[in-house]
């Protein structure tokens, strides 16, 4: 079921309001994973922060390095 969901919401799919709110164990399945998704996101932008970061310092020290 995770997996049709994950496919239908990936793809822009449209679910019915009334399908999704009457029934509990779709309306779970999607919960979490929107729940998954954010928690990759928050990862993935950690992630690239830190890249980002680790970018900025090491070209920092090289222009540092060219002045001395």
């Amino acid at each position: 079921m995770k997996y049709i969901i994950s496919k239908l919401v990936l793809q822009d799919g449209k679910i019915r309001h009334s399908f999704y709110h009457d029934n509990g164990m779709i309306e779970q399945e999607i919960s979490r994973f929107v729940d998954d998704l954010n928690a990759q996101c928050k990862k993935i932008k950690s992630d690239l922060e830190k890249i980002a970061y680790e970018s900025i310092v090491s070209r920092s020290k090289q222009i540092q390095n060219r002045l001395e």
